[in-house]
């Protein structure tokens, strides 16, 4: 499996450059040599729902996104703060 084209063609990337911040920042090399490709694709998903493709301000920074997912908590188990 190649992440990167995985990620462009399921519209999780943009282009190579971005695949690459996502594979560092999910650490998706460790799954990767374990061969635990749904996990990868799992990870990438949670990710996205975090920080959406089609939004480049959600609200919530790469960093944070990345946290998040690692941890494995969902966007809708999450209660924001009211900013007014």
């Amino acid at each position: 499996m190649n992440i990167i084209e995985w990620m462009i063609e399921n519209n999780m990337a943009s282009h190579w450059k971005q695949a690459g911040n996502i594979i560092v920042g999910l650490r998706l090399g460790e799954l990767y040599n374990a061969k635990q490709y749904d996990a990868i694709k799992a990870r990438v998903s949670l990710y996205r729902r975090w920080r959406p493709a089609n939004t480049k301000s959600n609200g919530i920074p790469a960093y944070q996104a990345y946290d998040l997912t690692l941890a494995g908590i969902e966007p809708q188990d999450v209660e924001f703060a009211d900013a007014s």
